[in-house]
């Protein structure tokens, strides 16, 4: 009875809204297909007052169905929705309420986060939102597989490098345009960070877990060496993110008021500042935790001929303050040794596993592709139903031997991809691994 209650309590998040959405008259196209929209992740949006195709309400199920029921080892089993409400006034500005509410069975303890953010017209680039909640989150803030692909990876077929800890936090972020060409972001929040244990031990096919503690083989980490949470504790910190971009002679294309397509022929050159404080500053100027810099550039070049694609990424930074570096607050990298991805690789280290590299002194990041039609097996061919892309990935962080991957293979319709990556550690041998990387 009292699993059945918190069901038909996590269930209420979801109908509520779409009551509300039932207050507003539907175009004629919508109100025949929105459930189908919506399901898959879709935007719903109103009849305007004045008859305009597009409407001022709208209602988003992010990532459709998939948001509604996750499952992970440490909250075991997830149910709840992820929506956003919107409101465009008349100045195209969009107003948004984004709720993250789900009932975590295992942990039975509901996790979350409510946002509310103002987003101005496409071509002023300006974002604000504030956010709090609670919720289990993954030690890198920008994992190579999200949290809820990592759940069905874990669920089916056992991968669990991923590793959770339990945040509670409240702040705000923001963006906006300084120039034309100038993109700056802030992001200023509070956080208490507190450890979790697993809840569920296997996958549906009764295997058995890893524990959740994440392993770092790297010899720039002192505090975090071997196994992090043996000096684990409750903490709270203040942190404060700062993001510089510059992209010369940018242009803007906006679509229906809302998507944004951005083009130069200029890479993007990028800067990025983090620091971390105690949340009490009871020591003075030694409350200070770290402080850490990053510079980067970016940029994709493409070519009629044969379609072709050249695209890169480089990085390199160091903390020159490192007196307390939490595992959450490292440089990571996009790492994992689990071989079925979701995003188009161009960062991915596929022979490295989660937090192995990740630094609290220094690094320098690298990675290229050249994608087409007419590069290797294709010239072979008047076949032009796939395309090959060659890689080139290289990291060297403080200590450490430089971790150097070459990937080959080939992209079919731009929706997966099948490839081998060979690797070195410094001059000796590393590995071979097989890949098969989804574009979602």
């Amino acid at each position: 009875m009292k699993s059945l209650y918190r069901i038909i309590l996590s269930g209420l998040f979801f109908v509520l809204p779409m009551a509300m959405l039932g207050q507003t008259p539907l175009s004629k196209h919508q109100s025949q297909g929105w459930w189908p929209m919506l399901k898959n992740g879709g935007m719903v949006r109103t009849r305007g007052a004045d008859g305009r195709r597009t409407g001022d309400h709208y209602l988003i199920l992010d990532d459709g169905m998939g948001s509604i029921f996750g499952m992970n080892f440490v909250d075991g089993y997830l149910v709840g929705p992820d929506l956003t409400l919107g409101f465009i006034d008349d100045t195209y500005t969009r107003w948004e309420l984004d709720i993250d509410a789900k009932w975590a069975f295992s942990r039975e303890a509901f996790a979350g986060v409510l946002a509310f953010r103002c987003i101005m017209p496409p071509q002023t680039g300006t974002r604000l939102e504030f956010f709090g909640g609670q919720q289990s989150v993954d030690f890198d803030p920008e994992p190579l597989m999200p949290v809820g692909h990592q759940a069905l990876a874990g669920s089916l077929l056992g991968w669990n490098d991923g590793k959770l800890y339990l945040s509670t936090t409240a702040g705000f972020r923001s963006s906006f345009a300084a120039s034309g060409d100038v993109q700056l972001g802030i992001g200023l929040w509070w956080e208490k960070r507190e450890r979790e244990w697993q809840h569920k031990w296997r996958n549906l096919f009764r295997t058995k877990m890893q524990d959740n503690v994440p392993r770092i083989n790297g010899h720039d980490v002192e505090t975090w060496q071997e196994d992090p949470l043996l000096h684990w504790q409750t903490e709270r910190i203040i942190r404060l993110d700062v993001d510089l971009e510059y992209t010369p002679q940018r242009m803007f294309y906006i679509i229906d008021d809302m998507t944004v397509i951005e083009k130069s022929k200029w890479p993007t050159f990028g800067v990025s500042l983090k620091t971390g404080v105690d949340h009490d500053f009871s020591r003075g100027w030694r409350s200070l935790r770290f402080l850490s810099l990053d510079f980067s550039m970016k940029n994709t070049k493409q070519w009629a001929l044969h379609n072709n694609q050249w695209r890169y990424y480089t990085s390199m930074g160091f903390f020159p303050i490192h007196s307390w570096v939490h595992l959450a607050d490292m440089r990571h990298f996009d790492a994992s040794d689990f071989q079925w991805q979701v995003n188009d690789g161009l960062r991915w280290f596929s022979l490295l596993t989660n937090y192995e590299m990740s630094s609290n002194r220094s690094w320098i990041e690298g990675h290229g592709e050249l994608s087409g039609e007419n590069i290797l097996l294709s010239r072979l061919s008047s076949n032009r139903s796939f395309r090959e892309y060659i890689q080139l990935h290289a990291l060297q962080t403080y200590r450490r031997d430089p971790h150097i991957e070459f990937s080959y293979g080939i992209d079919i319709k731009r929706k997966f991809r099948l490839g081998g990556t060979v690797g070195l550690e410094g001059r000796y041998y590393d590995g071979t691994t097989f890949n098969v990387i989804f574009a979602l």
